[in-house]
């Protein structure tokens, strides 16, 4: 069966979908439909990518021939791609407003925030005739092209004994562990000859520049997804937030140490061969916001650096 997939806008979400899309090409041939800053993570696979909603609907329009559409967000307007592809099976899960535009609705678990993401993702597959008992974990490998990049980029800057960070996360700066958090811990590393690189967006470039010591080097804005993944893996571990870059590290393989405190591990935990899940929820836990209603910020700064520095030894 050909099928395409409309993955997920977000970085965390996408690195899920990547084990779900994997687990699916076991059976049938798939095809992505990606919103372009993430196109790097399925360069395994034949995509289509878009930059708008009506940059979607026209491609969609044009995606003829498929015999299933999965769309894994729960949005409206991914429902009303698939549609407008004209398969004849289109799987998602079920909302009310969207649900006359899919043949086979999923129905989410009520105890879906008490478990991993995962178990909820691979409820999609079922009308494609896969049966899971365990969740997959995502996996990704840099295409050669991007590793050859990351080296030049490692040479450049003279890294070569270092950890990997992502201070800054996209949803908002309740889930961010702090710039002085990671100033700290720099400072603990530098006493050990210990490089840090700090992985970002080339907007939070200058939020990097922050974070001032002479071991610290900010490749924010400098890299592709994955470069990124491949600067990750090879360092001695990669610390950051409930972020994208996160999961990312973790599903290329890296020694990753992902701090909580707004939101739940239980439910959006890194997934990976090597993942240290630091949290310590004070009862306000978990809030979901994107800033701390409380001003300070208690169950991020419940973590201190010297934890880190253990955890990674």
């Amino acid at each position: 069966m050909k099928i395409l997939v409309r993955v997920p806008n977000w970085l965390g979400d996408a690195v899920f979908s990547l084990a779900l899309v994997k687990e699916l090409r076991k059976k049938h041939e798939v095809s992505i439909l990606v919103k372009s800053h993430l196109k790097d993570l399925f360069y395994e696979f034949e995509t289509y990518t878009f930059s708008s909603y009506s940059d979607l609907f026209k491609k969609s329009l044009k995606l003829r021939g498929y015999d299933g559409f999965l769309t894994i967000p729960i949005s409206f307007s991914s429902a009303l791609s698939g549609y407008l592809t004209g398969a004849p099976r289109r799987v998602g899960f079920s909302f009310d407003s969207r649900d006359f535009l899919l043949t086979h609705r999923i129905k989410i678990p009520s105890d879906w925030k008490f478990k991993h993401t995962m178990w909820t993702y691979i409820k999609l597959l079922e009308p494609f005739d896969i049966y899971l008992n365990e969740i997959p974990y995502p996996k990704f490998i840099p295409s050669p092209e991007d590793v050859e990049k990351a080296e030049e980029l490692l040479r450049i800057y003279q890294v070569n004994n270092y950890i990997s960070v992502a201070p800054f996360t996209a949803f908002g700066t309740a889930k961010e562990w702090g710039v002085e958090n990671f100033e700290k811990l720099a400072l603990l590393f530098q006493e050990k000859g210990i490089q840090m690189v700090i992985l970002g967006s080339k907007k939070e470039h200058g939020r990097a520049e922050r974070i001032k010591d002479k071991n610290v080097v900010n490749l924010c804005g400098k890299t592709t997804l994955g470069m990124a993944a491949h600067i990750s893996k090879k360092s001695l571990a990669f610390v950051g937030n409930d972020s994208g870059l996160t999961h990312l590290a973790a599903a290329a393989g890296a020694k990753t140490i992902a701090i909580f405190g707004p939101t739940s591990p239980t439910w959006t935990a890194p997934l990976g061969s090597s993942v240290t899940v630091l949290y310590k929820p004070p009862p306000c836990s978990p809030c979901e916001k994107r800033t701390c209603p409380l001003k300070n910020k208690i169950c991020m700064n419940a973590i201190n650096p010297e934890e880190i520095l253990e955890k990674i030894k």
